[in-house]
């Protein structure tokens, strides 16, 4: 996994009684001694807990993860989501694109979902991601990712450079001096500096990370890891 660079009580109320004075009524002595019993039975049979609210145990998913308590599930019955977090220059997310998702999709068809969220892992890497969210907009989004991983990872390109970036572009059916303008401009780098902070919430430490519908982080992102994840989700859909 590439390192990322970039930084970012049950209170038990105090119950304060109030004791009558001497010479106070008897139904008050008879209701206090109520009050007594009822909190004693309470706590010889719940032990103390409060048992107002039942809570069901969380469902055992199988697999190598991280449960964010503090992130709320987003699954639907019969699908899972994925987010992947990536980088154009890490070679891990490659393998990602290349091989691990194709598989998944493969396997499972509409069941399975994938959201990409590019993050830059230095500060050069912010542009290529900025050139994928171009493209997205002008229906180009798939075509750009395969050649920015392409031309990286297969070819040596330095996807880094503005005007290598144009003629990637320019290849994929863009225009390339409207890229080139909205590139400059820097149109998307608020999506980027969006995708950092969804990011740092959820204490990522590199790239590819895999988030499984919405609060689950893989820490094996390994296909056969992954697939024990979506099939232990998948089964608990219809078991």
């Amino acid at each position: 996994m590439a390192k990322k660079r970039w930084k970012k009580k049950e209170r038990l109320e105090r119950v304060e009684h109030h004791v009558p004075e001497k010479g106070g009524l008897n139904s008050k002595l008879i209701l206090a001694g109520v009050v007594i019993l009822v909190l004693a039975g309470y706590f010889i049979f719940s032990g103390g807990r409060d048992t107002s609210i039942e809570t069901p145990p969380p469902a055992v998913i199988a697999g190598k993860y991280t449960l964010f308590s503090d992130k709320p599930s987003t699954h639907v019955a019969g699908k899972v989501t994925l987010v992947e977090f990536f980088d154009f220059t890490c070679p891990h997310c490659y393998t990602f694109h290349k091989d691990t998702w194709p598989a998944l999709k493969n396997k499972y068809g509409d069941k399975i979902e994938l959201i990409d969220i590019g993050i830059p892992l230095r500060d050069s890497s912010t542009p290529p991601l900025e050139a994928y969210e171009i493209a997205k907009d002008f229906g180009k989004g798939d075509e750009m990712k395969d050649a920015l991983f392409t031309g990286f990872n297969e070819e040596g390109k330095d996807i880094t450079n503005v005007q290598i970036l144009a003629g990637i572009a320019e290849n994929i059916g863009l225009d390339r001096a409207v890229f080139s303008d909205l590139l400059s401009s820097g149109s998307k780098a608020s999506v980027v500096e969006s995708n950092i902070r969804l990011a740092t919430s959820y204490k990522l430490t590199g790239t590819p990370t895999v988030i499984v519908d919405g609060n689950m982080k893989s820490t094996d992102n390994s296909l056969a890891n992954l697939q024990t994840m979506i099939d232990s989700i998948l089964a608990l859909d219809t078991g």
